[in-house]
């Protein structure tokens, strides 16, 4: 599986099976990975706005955080939905859309 902007290749039958460079921290929600970067470019940019987006959106209860392969924590996303809706397009959370 590519993810855009990140390289990583995952075998979802299994959360710990994940293979991925050993200094990129990988937030997943579900079955959906973002791996999240140095925000100066503009891949980890869209990476960063796909995670709140979908995160925002998901059913899903909780998020995993990787560094490298290795979990490190879950974080509960109870809230992200309002937290996402209630953001300005200012290129925090949301694409800046110019103002």
């Amino acid at each position: 599986m590519y993810v855009s902007g990140g390289k990583e290749n995952a075998d979802f039958s299994t959360r710990d099976t994940i293979s991925r460079k050993a200094d990129v921290i990988t937030l997943i929600v579900g079955q959906d990975s973002f791996n999240i970067g140095t925000q100066n470019t503009a891949p980890n940019r869209r990476e960063w706005y796909s995670f709140w987006k979908s995160a925002s959106a998901t059913k899903e209860k909780n998020m995993d955080v990787y560094i490298g392969s290795r979990r490190i924590t879950s974080f509960s996303l109870d809230g992200i939905s309002s937290v996402y809706k209630e953001a300005k397009n200012d290129g925090c959370l949301k694409q800046d859309d110019g103002e």
